[in-house]
């Protein structure tokens, strides 16, 4: 990833956020642990964590397909400490007043006394690691929830998103007790689809049960329209619309391994029979 003077970037040394600052977040007390890695710059506060050339790309292309699609998601900026020139991924903080957050994880514990919600326990029950038992997640079709939740699934299944734990998705509940998904983040460690984390990693299920995915998509024909829909974004054109956005050029090398793994994850979803459906 070449960056030039041109280029989307913003140059930052770590201060403390105030007091005042903090408060003007609406930061739930319960994710006040964030704050340690909160930034001002400006007038604009962010969260910021460490990145790699490839965890940056990652996160650059996530915040595209998520756009793409429509899902809620943080936009990922380019942040470079003005000390040493490491790269960091800055997003803007996402609460919002009047509304509870919690980790997926949370959000079924306290619910699974009314049988509600489940994670992945067994893969021959049909669920995608780390998401929700899907098919209690069909009571809520046609609301907003259920949409975000296809479009999270689809935008995973085309990057090989391997980090999709419990503590990846939030949800958020209104005051009236609208659920939804809170915006989308941490897209970084994807394009790997050798990776074998099942537990949050949907493609080492696909290649155990290619069969219960082609099922799945025939039970939830949204999650198989999201899944064509992106399937029609190529790398090249992904990697194009980031150079344009950031003003920032990859390296013919990054271009190719990334084609390649794009090519290798179509190859696995091909087993899956994905256009039989269409």
């Amino acid at each position: 990833m070449i960056i030039t003077g041109r280029s989307k970037v913003i140059s930052f040394e770590h201060h403390d956020i105030e007091e005042q600052d903090l408060s003007s977040l609406y930061i739930p007390d319960s994710f006040c642990f964030i704050n340690s890695h909160l930034t001002k710059i400006g007038k604009t506060v962010y969260y910021y964590k460490s990145a790699t050339t490839k965890s940056m790309i990652n996160e650059l292309i996530g915040s595209y397909l998520a756009k793409r699609i429509g899902l809620d998601s943080v936009d990922y900026e380019i942040g470079r400490r003005e000390s040493d020139k490491a790269l960091f991924a800055l997003s803007k903080v996402f609460y919002e007043e009047g509304y509870q957050y919690q980790y997926a994880d949370q959000f079924i514990k306290d619910r699974e006394h009314k049988n509600c919600f489940n994670m992945l326990g067994n893969p021959m029950k049909l669920m995608l690691p780390c998401y929700y038992h899907l098919k209690t997640l069909r009571l809520y079709r046609g609301t907003p929830f259920y949409d975000s939740c296809m479009k999270l699934i689809a935008v995973d299944l085309k990057m090989a998103q391997h980090d999709r734990h419990r503590k990846n998705i939030q949800i958020k509940i209104d005051s009236i007790g609208t659920i939804d998904l809170a915006p989308i983040y941490d897209y970084g460690r994807a394009y790997s689809v050798n990776f074998d984390l099942a537990y949050a990693n949907p493609f080492a299920f696909i290649r155990y049960t290619e069969a219960s995915l082609d099922l799945l998509f025939r039970r939830y024909p949204e999650l198989r329209d999201y899944v064509f829909f992106l399937s029609k974004i190529t790398m090249e054109e992904i990697l194009s619309a980031i150079e344009e956005e950031k003003k920032l050029h990859f390296t013919s090398q990054e271009k190719k391994e990334y084609c390649i793994e794009q090519q290798n994850i179509d190859s696995l979803m091909d087993k899956v029979r994905v256009k039989r459906y269409i």
